[in-house]
């Protein structure tokens, strides 16, 4: 009896405790597989971010360096830039574009979400449309170094007209890129951050086991204090008495 009493006494509050340690475990890796999306999800943002920037980086050197040399008037530093600029622009843009391809790629297999697919396949789009660009801004940088080297001036005149009308719709399109991956970062975020809470949810089956938990606690102890008070122990019968 004193060891059914025992396992009487023991096995609910056992069974609580499980409870609760199963839930804390459940809730703990709930938590922390929202903050490992969270935190994946700002680093590929951030990834992206970065290598469009390398992308106009990389751009903008070029172009700058090409409109600086036909500014200083001097025949020799224009050939020097324009032939370096005719030779490098294009392996160096496409080494970029590619690095922002397999950043996209890899985005996009991971991400579930459709709202945010969407958003990169848009991202996507820019970016090839950005490649079409330069090349034929890489096609313009040969036929403007050529021009100058054969010093005709009307050919150099136009070269330059059609690269800078190139580079500023190049410009829109990265800027578009941009805002592109701004708002398809952004909203995410707000996803990941917004995502409904659990809140009371995963320790419902432990709120319903409580009362009966209590319950059956109780029953044990009321046995040992039946039989610990004297008056309610069964008294002799009649019969029993006279033999």
């Amino acid at each position: 009896m004193r060891n059914s009493l025992i396992w009487q006494c023991c096995w609910p509050f056992l069974l609580t405790m499980a409870l609760v340690g199963g839930t804390a475990i459940y809730t703990t890796a709930q938590t922390n597989q929202k903050e490992q999306s969270f935190n994946r999800q700002l680093r590929a943002g951030d990834s992206l971010q970065k290598g469009l920037h390398q992308l106009t980086e990389r751009h903008n050197r070029f172009i700058n360096r090409v409109q600086d040399s036909i500014l200083s008037n001097s025949p020799a530093r224009q050939i020097t830039a324009l032939r370096w600029a005719a030779q490098y622009y294009s392996p160096e843009i496409e080494a970029a574009i590619a690095e922002m391809n397999r950043l996209i790629a890899n985005e996009f297999a991971q991400t579930p979400e459709a709202k945010l697919q969407s958003e990169l396949r848009r991202l996507e789009k820019v970016v090839a449309k950005t490649q079409e660009l330069t090349h034929t801004i890489s096609t313009l940088l040969t036929k403007l170094y050529e021009s100058v080297s054969a010093d005709d001036i009307e050919a150099a005149s136009l070269a330059m007209g059609q690269l800078t009308q190139q580079d500023r719709a190049l410009q829109t399109s990265l800027r578009l890129g941009s805002s592109t991956l701004g708002r398809a970062t952004s909203s995410q975020l707000l996803r990941l951050s917004s995502k409904e809470h659990l809140g009371l949810i995963p320790w419902l089956p432990l709120l319903l086991w409580l009362p009966l938990g209590i319950y059956l606690l109780t029953l044990p102890l009321r046995r040992l204090e039946r039989l610990n008070d004297p008056l309610s122990a069964p008294s002799p019968s009649p019969s029993s008495l006279e033999g």
